[in-house]
């Protein structure tokens, strides 16, 4: 065995996997880095004669004993709250993953008996009291930091630029740096466009690309191009994905591949750690609620009505489904009308599946503090999802994507900040938004809107409606059952009045997956 355990990634900053054999004492050490950057997933056949380790879950297909077999009850979290990677389970069956900050470890002459995993990473949380000034210097330190050692490279290298906060700060941050060394003239954005108005960045992009005097270069996804590539890009994933937004990121690397980039920078977790989504509002409403502040609880909902249009029912019904007991929560989620949708297209029954909300969905909606939630997407729900759409995106395009915001030391640093120096009066990012004033443009830095490298799904659904139906009719003939033939009807109702609902996509991108890793051999 490794001496030691694991003790020296501590050592490490950055994202790896990797897999050590050591013939001479017969054993085997794996592991992954603390956020699960980089993939590593194991594999023990039915007869249990070996262990398979791999970065793709593809490369088992073309193994003895493999056999394609759903996961049910991953699928169905998949199909019913569009969760993946949230478990160690994948949607194979005995495919398992190693999740961020683990390693594995057992001996050659008996590789399935006896396998070890340990947890490696351990966060090292100190709550802090820091002024706001103090911590928007320490933050910038640690950040240009965490944005310098991710731009050693010896080839080109280039940034993802939404025209959002985070994307927007590593290319300023960047050119920064660039500019004391005198090479500023190397630096490079791709970016998303949409003809769609409410889609598109391109002024905000534009106004990071003026400010900083940058070559940026642009590619606009169209649905055309998606249906083309559509299976291509299930291939790469492995496993289903949520949304179209995923197409849109693909189209960013696949333009940087063509203008001779092999390191891109991009901003994942800053979301995650910096509180980013309006779902941080309910556990800061409740916080404050526990905390008997009512006057700081009537201005911040005052101020995210005004600043997110984040409306007064939403806010107090998410204090009450802080503190409501499970059933009761699901009771008024019927009588408000906000039940997620249950199997009207697709058969629990089918995938042998118990109809139950998965751990980290029940407790998200329990998250009584911004660092409570922050903690549950960055290491179980959202991050680990999005990492694994970044990673085979990128690798696809033979891309190294690195991840600034994910340096461990920011990481560790910004769960320590209090939860008012993230979000407050209505703000996100709060520390963030002070450590760039005049670093970003200031339409940028004080934007209050997100979007990312988003399609305009319900548009798309409604002008290519007979290519959606036909693919839904195919989900449904190829997916053995799982998919019912209630799926139509579901679409036609979604598209006439043009709502936007990212279970369609699940339903097509459902059996393009089974019929591309259950029906078919990969490997042929």
């Amino acid at each position: 065995m490794i001496n030691g355990g694991g003790d020296f990634l501590n050592h490490f900053n950055g994202m790896f996997s990797f897999v050590i054999v050591d013939l001479e004492n017969h054993t085997y050490f794996a592991a992954r880095d603390r956020f699960g950057v980089k993939p590593l997933y194991y594999w023990i056949p039915s007869d249990k004669r070996y262990l398979a380790i791999g970065s793709e879950i593809k490369e088992f297909t073309v193994l003895p004993g493999w056999i394609p077999n759903v996961n049910g009850q991953r699928a169905y979290d998949y199909l019913k709250y569009g969760l993946t990677d949230h478990t160690k389970e994948t949607m194979f069956q005995n495919v398992f993953q190693l999740r961020g900050g683990e390693y594995i470890q057992g001996t050659l002459d008996a590789p399935t008996e006896n396998i070890r995993i340990t947890r490696w990473y351990h966060p090292k949380i100190q709550p802090l009291s820091i002024s706001s000034a103090d911590a928007e210097q320490h933050f910038l330190e640690l950040f240009e930091d965490a944005c310098r050692l991710r731009l050693r490279s010896d080839v080109e290298l280039g940034s993802c630029l939404s025209g959002g906060l985070d994307s927007s700060s590593i290319v300023c941050v960047v050119n920064n740096i660039l500019k004391k060394s005198k090479s500023a003239h190397i630096q490079k954005t791709i970016s998303a466009l949409s003809s769609n108005a409410r889609c598109d960045e391109s002024a905000y992009v534009q106004s990071v690309l003026r400010a900083r005097q940058i070559d940026g270069y642009f590619v606009e996804p169209s649905p055309e191009n998606l249906l083309n590539i559509h299976r291509k890009l299930i291939w790469h994933q492995d496993e289903p994905f949520g949304s179209t937004s995923i197409f849109a990121q693909w189209c960013v690397f696949q333009k940087a591949k063509e203008m001779g980039l092999t390191v891109m920078l991009d901003g994942q977790g800053a979301d995650e750690l910096l509180a980013g989504y309006h779902t941080f509002f309910a556990p800061m409403f409740a916080s404050l609620f526990t905390k008997f502040q009512w006057k700081k609880l009537a201005n911040e909902m005052v101020m995210c009505k005004k600043l997110h249009n984040y409306s007064y029912s939403i806010a107090l019904r998410g204090i009450f489904n802080t503190f409501m007991p499970d059933k009761l929560l699901e009771f008024s989620k019927k009588i408000y009308g906000k039940q997620v949708y249950g199997n009207k297209w697709f058969s629990p029954e089918r995938l042998k599946a118990e109809e139950i909300a998965p751990k980290y969905y029940r407790v998200q909606n329990r998250a009584k503090t911004v660092l409570e939630l922050s903690r549950q997407k960055l290491y179980d729900t959202n991050l680990p999802m999005l990492l694994r759409y970044e990673d085979r995106n990128s690798m696809a395009h033979s891309i190294e994507s690195r991840l600034p915001f994910l340096d461990y030391r920011l990481v560790e640093w910004l769960q320590s900040l209090p939860d008012e120096q993230k979000l407050y009066n209505g703000q996100t990012k709060v520390v963030m938004r002070g450590a760039m004033k005049g670093i970003l443009p200031e339409n940028v830095r004080m934007r209050m809107d997100k979007i990312g490298f988003e399609t305009p799904e319900e548009v798309w659904e409604k002008e290519h409606q007979e290519e959606f139906r036909r693919l839904i009719q195919f989900s449904i003939e190829s997916a053995n059952g799982i998919i019912t033939k209630n799926a139509v009807d579901f679409f036609e109702n979604i598209s006439s009045h043009q709502k936007l609902d990212f279970s369609i996509w699940r339903i097509i991108n459902f059996g393009v997956w089974y019929d591309l890793f259950i029906n078919k051999n990969p490997s042929t």
